[in-house]
């Protein structure tokens, strides 16, 4: 079963804007990052670096999502409905 986030509101409101950050504290206004799995807690760190010498100048990327639809006198049908992520 799964279970809603304590940073979730008491709506579900749906997802209407992604982007990437490279730093989860300096994310844009309205975004939430996403920093750990729901599955283990684990950190949910895009871009995995192996270790040696990048510990030092470690890149982190995190998902950040939106949920505010910012114009509300518009349609209110503003959700995310398609993502497609490609690894080369």
């Amino acid at each position: 079963m799964l279970n809603r986030s304590q940073e979730m509101e008491e709506q579900c409101l749906p997802i209407v804007s992604l982007v990437i950050v490279a730093d989860k504290s300096r994310c844009p206004a309205n975004f939430v990052p996403i920093t750990s799995t729901h599955d283990d807690n684990s950190d949910a760190d895009l871009w995995k670096d192996g270790f040696g010498f990048g510990i030092f100048t470690r890149s982190v990327r995190y998902l950040a999502v939106n949920r505010r639809v910012a114009d509300t006198n518009g349609p209110l049908d503003n959700r995310l409905i398609i993502i497609l992520l490609f690894t080369l």
